[in-house]
Order: structure tokens, then C-alpha cells, then sequence
């Protein structure tokens, strides 16, 4: 890694625990105001008879998943899940925003009752900015 590398790293740690220890007044005071791109964005799960009778599930705990949950790479924020059962398992595929690339990628995560998600990986990554994924399903293979 060299040393420029090194400094953003270090850069990113210490302004990440400054907004975690720091009241919020004081954190925008040395760091500014946070940007769009500072949002901890993060996934919940609501449901309902008909999407305009959406509530949180009751003893459901959202979010489901953050950031905090990718294990594989540094991420800044989830976002835009899209949800496909097959069989009796949930998947989740979602834009996690890695910090080291610079940009978003998809990521997989897994649960039986839609309500507990296990995060699995990035199961894909490009050159450019991906997000809002769309998964298709053809006989028994996601797609």
C-alpha cells in the first residue's frame, strides 16, 4: 500500500470515530457538514396488505442490514435492495458502497424468514458504479 493510500485509510478511521464519539455538533464543527455521500444509509423491512398499507413489522427490528454487516469490504452505506425467494430462502441483492473502490457494488445476503438476514458478499463489482440491481430467476438458477 503506499503511503498516499495509507493516509486516506487513516483519514477515513479517524473521521469515522470522530463522528461516532463526537456529538454531532462538534463533528460538523472540525469535519462539516456531512454530505449525501455521508449518510449512513442502511436496508429495513416493512410489509403490509397492498403497498400503500406498508407498516414495520411488529417485533421486527430495523434496520436488517447496514454497513456495519458487509465483512468483505470497507463499506461506506447499503442501499437500493432487491428482494427474490427461491424455494423456502430469501436473497437480497443491494448496492454496498465500497470505500476502497470508490464506488458501488452488489452484494448478497440470505434469510429464511425475510425478517433475519445473514450478509454473504460482493458477488459483483465493475469499473463503474453499480446499483439498483435486478435479478432474474430461470428454472432453479439465479440468473
Amino acid at each position: 500500500m503506499t503511503a498516499a493510500a495509507m493516509q486516506q485509510v487513516l483519514k477515513w478511521y479517524a473521521k469515522r470515530k470522530i463522528r461516532e464519539l463526537c456529538p454531532s455538533r462538534i463533528a460538523d464543527q472540525l469535519l462539516g457538514d456531512q454530505g449525501a455521500i455521508h449518510q449512513l444509509w442502511s436496508i429495513g423491512i416493512v410489509s403490509g396488505a397492498s403497498p400503500l398499507r406498508l407498516r414495520h413489522a411488529l417485533g421486527g427490528l430495523n434496520p436488517v442490514l447496514t454497513r456495519e454487516d458487509v465483512s468483505d469490504v470497507r463499506a461506506l452505506f447499503v442501499a437500493d435492495p432487491f428482494l427474490l425467494r427461491v424455494g423456502d430462502l430469501w436473497h437480497m441483492f443491494f448496492e454496498v458502497y465500497n470505500f476502497d473502490a470508490d464506488r458501488g457494488e452488489i452484494a448478497w445476503a440470505t434469510s429464511k424468514n425475510g425478517f433475519a438476514w445473514s450478509y454473504q458478499e460482493v458477488v459483483l463489482g465493475e469499473s463503474l458504479h453499480l446499483f439498483y440491481p435486478y435479478v432474474l430467476s430461470g428454472t432453479a438458477d439465479i440468473i
